[in-house]
């Protein structure tokens, strides 16, 4: 079994790779006008369930505009997320 930085590899009979991480890293975006769900409900959810879950609210926002606007500051969570990787 090999060392990843994100967590460990092994391989099965097949040679398909198995990766475990106890502790996977993980983001959640909210958009905070959403009528889809209660997020205040779904973040705490997920911080009970996922205790080293990142999450952010986006204020102003649908769930259906979120990939119309502020693509700049979404895009930066994005990648200062993904950079912690």
């Amino acid at each position: 079994m090999g060392e990843l930085g994100c967590g460990q590899v092994e391989c099965d009979g097949d040679g398909t790779q198995l990766m475990h991480n106890p502790q996977p890293r993980l983001s959640f975006m909210f958009a905070g006008d959403s009528r889809a769900h209660d997020i205040r409900r779904v973040e705490a959810a997920a911080r009970l369930h996922l205790p080293h879950v990142e999450t952010a609210v986006l204020p102003g926002l649908s769930h259906h505009s979120v990939p119309f606007a502020r693509a700049v500051a979404i895009n930066s969570m994005l990648l200062d997320f993904l950079g912690k990787l």
